[in-house]
């Protein structure tokens, strides 16, 4: 939860600066989204690999 607050700040204040700060901004931002993403989607799937029960 907290990630995603982080990441809306940024984006809100990387959109201020000048035309090409805010394209550098927004290629870390996704960067760093798709990274937030991926590292999710890991933890779940481990998360859900722990509960299953053993066969």
């Amino acid at each position: 939860q907290p990630s995603i607050y982080v990441a809306e700040s940024a984006i809100s204040s990387g959109t201020a600066g000048s035309s090409s700060d805010g394209a550098q901004n927004t290629a870390a931002i996704a960067a760093g989204l798709a990274l937030i993403s991926v590292a999710a989607a890991a933890s779940i799937l481990l998360q859900v690999g722990k509960n299953t029960p053993p066969q």
